[in-house]
């Protein structure tokens, strides 16, 4: 299975473009003047065009974990081939400590049963 990923902020403000009232009532637009924001992981398999999708706070190595442990649980029985960028939250301990335990679990069945 063939996946692509990447990561978007999408920041929690609205360009005005149109606005509706009635005649003789002036509309009133409120606008956050903050800088809220949400991040996103998103993984595209290519074939299929499956999509999964996780939400975070942060764009940290722990959040990248976590979206990877998502990718494996959800496709548990495939071998996968992941492509992403070199963001530096795609490295650390978290990513390095689910990649050993995928090596400690597929060193510990048997290979002509499962592949990873």
């Amino acid at each position: 299975m063939i996946l692509t990923e990447d990561e978007a902020w999408m920041y929690l403000q609205a360009t005005l473009m149109r606005v509706w009232s009635p005649i003789g009532d002036t509309p009133v637009v409120r606008v956050d003047p903050g800088r809220a924001k949400v991040g996103f992981y998103g993984t595209l398999d290519v074939r299929s065009g499956r999509e999964l999708v996780t939400r975070v706070q942060e764009l940290n190595a722990a959040s990248s974990a976590a979206h990877l442990q998502l990718l494996l649980h959800s496709f548990p029985d495939r071998p996968l081939l992941l492509f992403w960028d070199r963001a530096p939250w795609h490295r650390g301990s978290p990513i390095r400590a689910v990649l050993s335990a995928i090596r400690a679990w597929k060193s510990s069945i048997s290979p002509s049963r499962h592949r990873i």
